[in-house]
């Protein structure tokens, strides 16, 4: 596959070299690699170093060429030139502070090549903050792509007319990739294709200037793809943000100039034709977004531990098929399934014809035993030293796996846990499932006393060692609903648990309410026999230091002082974002 490169240059110079580096490192036929540098009028040393940089390397790429303006036209309209110069049948854009990872064009070639021609573009994966919107872990489908690193069919690129040049910087990559899918093509997320991106120079980085184009940029795309309320609602939030500051530091006065400077420019965006795309305006996001997106991620190659992913299922066909896709779409490789079907060998036929190319171990019950005697043979069939549960009805992210075996392989605890979406699903007689929702319900940093409390510890969201079970502590085969939440305080007396804070998971709960009393009537016959049993725990609970439990509990019930300043407009915006999300999911 040939590429065409567009870097765009502004003041770059002290980026160039590591860029370069990194493409001349890839593990890909350079030869077809051709790379377009264009600059906006830098006034420091950037084409100075350039023009060094294509001497040394005239021979590793297939070529190279140097673009320059003489202003700062934007990142967008400077992309749209470099694309115009090549004539590549693939686009990749790529920031300048950026180095791609070795094997990651070439994992990029192969997923292009296995795509549907519905397929536009294709987003890499940044390190060492991977950007947090959501995407699909079955389909890797996402809403958009970023800007920093992806590929495109210029076909597709040329079709919707590139990037829309009137938008100076930020949200450009968003609009280009909802024309995109507004044309009906879909946009794919690869986990495994790696490049990292020094956009940050320190986690939390709030920028003034992304600040501000970011905010008035939101408000564009709302008025050329969102509805009057998201219109209405972001006005709202601007004047809410005016009142009580804002994290980036920006004066009133900025954002005022900004705003009245861009009320020239709004009319241009109105477009009924691409209001049907209907996108969702998370907040100041454009899509939900998984916490987590100052986590830094690293690529371990000294030790990788076999994974034991512990999947219990009862004749789930269509349920389970999806769990173990997204046990195939983990981008960490060293992992084992061992599936338990509590009951008959409905699934074993699944197994053999579709995921033959995973390492699974089925097991089947053959007479109903219930949910944690299940768990237990699991375990008990379990090879790996790190194990994990997936109930047959939740899903993986990609990043799952290797999240948490990094923070296991580099911590001194032995339990480690990350964040969930919970999503209110609704099953289609056509067997399609429609989420509705998703919400962090559960975001806790490690305390026992909570945890006696209530369990805040999705069954999929834990990782913990083999070791700490065998011979120890199993599940108790006498229940068969909140079986995990018992397993987990049983765990915690005996170690600490280490929090993740990003969302690496999701688990399905019922939609309808009938559903909904359903599940929760079962929560509330077990949990009487939980309360029994806790008794015997609180009292070795005690034998721990618990006051930083006790002083975090009170904590939490700390009212928010932001909320005693501007009350009016704060208890308004709460009302009107409430209003506005029960539309959005409408």
């Amino acid at each position: 596959m040939e590429l065409d490169i567009i870097i765009v240059t502004y003041n770059s110079a002290s980026w160039i070299e590591g860029c370069l580096d990194s493409l001349s490192r890839v593990r890909y036929p350079k030869h077809n690699l051709n790379l377009f540098f264009v600059d906006n009028g830098s006034s420091d040393l950037t084409t100075e170093k350039l023009e060094q940089e294509m001497k040394r390397r005239q021979d590793v790429f297939g070529s190279m060429r140097i673009i320059s303006n003489k202003r700062n036209v934007g990142f967008g309209a400077a992309n749209n030139i470099g694309a115009n110069a090549g004539k590549s049948e693939f686009i990749f854009f790529l920031n300048v502070d950026t180095e791609i990872t070795e094997e990651a064009l070439a994992n990029a070639s192969d997923v292009i090549e296995r795509s549907d021609n519905d397929v536009a573009a294709w987003e890499l994966r940044q390190f060492p903050y991977e950007h947090p919107k959501l995407y699909d872990p079955l389909t890797l489908s996402t809403s958009w792509i970023s800007g920093a690193a992806f590929i495109i069919r210029r076909a597709v690129f040329q079709e919707v007319g590139g990037f829309d040049s009137s938008i100076f910087m930020y949200a450009e990559d968003v609009d280009l990739s909802w024309r995109i899918r507004a044309k009906g093509y879909r946009l794919l997320y690869m986990p495994s294709c790696i490049v990292y991106h020094y956009s940050y120079s320190e986690k939390n980085e709030i920028k003034p200037r992304q600040f501000i184009y970011s905010l008035i940029n939101n408000l564009n795309l709302r008025v050329r793809y969102g509805s009057f309320l998201h219109v209405s609602f972001w006005h709202i939030k601007f004047l809410y943000i005016l009142l009580r500051g804002n994290g980036a530091h920006v004066s009133r006065k900025k954002l005022t100039a900004a705003y009245l400077r861009n009320l020239f420019k709004v009319p241009s965006f109105f477009s009924w034709r691409l209001k049907k795309l209907k996108p969702t305006f998370a907040g100041w996001d454009y899509e939900v977004a998984r916490t987590g997106g100052f986590y830094t991620n690293f690529i371990q190659v000294d030790y990788k531990p076999l994974v034991s992913i512990l999947v219990r299922t009862i004749g789930r066909v269509d349920i389970l098929r999806e769990a173990l896709t997204s046990i195939r779409n983990q981008t960490y490789k060293n992992i084992e399934v061992v599936v338990v079907e509590d009951g008959g060998r409905v699934s074993e036929k699944l197994i053999q014809e579709e995921f033959c190319d995973l390492h699974i171990v089925y097991l089947s019950t053959d007479q109903k035993v219930g949910r944690s005697k299940a768990a237990n043979l699991a375990m008990d069939a379990a090879k790996g030293p790190f194990l994990n549960f997936l109930d047959d009805d939740d899903l993986l992210f990609p990043d799952h796996v290797e999240v948490l075996v990094n923070e296991l392989s580099h911590r001194t605890h032995d339990v480690v846990y990350a964040v969930a979406f919970e999503v209110p699903t609704e099953y289609m007689a056509d067997r399609r499932k429609i989420n509705h929702e998703y919400k962090v319900v559960f975001n806790n940093g490690f305390n026992r006393l909570k945890l006696m409390y209530q369990n805040y510890l999705p069954i999929q969201c834990v990782m913990f060692k083999k070791e700490l079970v065998k011979d120890k502590i199993y599940f108790d085969e006498k229940m068969d609903a909140l079986e995990d939440w018992d397993f987990w305080m049983r765990l915690a007396l005996e170690t600490d648990f280490r929090a993740v804070d990003k969302t690496t998971s999701m688990y399905r709960v019922p939609y309808h309410s009938a559903q909904v009393q359903s599940r929760q009537q079962v929560l509330d016959s077990a949990i009487a026999y939980v309360r029994e049993k806790q008794k015997k725990y609180y009292s070795r609970v005690n034998g721990y230091e618990v006051a930083n439990d006790v002083m975090d509990l009170l904590g939490q019930n700390k009212l928010n002082s932001m909320k005693s300043k501007n009350k009016w407009l704060y208890y308004f915006y709460r009302a009107a974002s409430k209003m506005l999300n029960k539309i959005n999911h409408s």
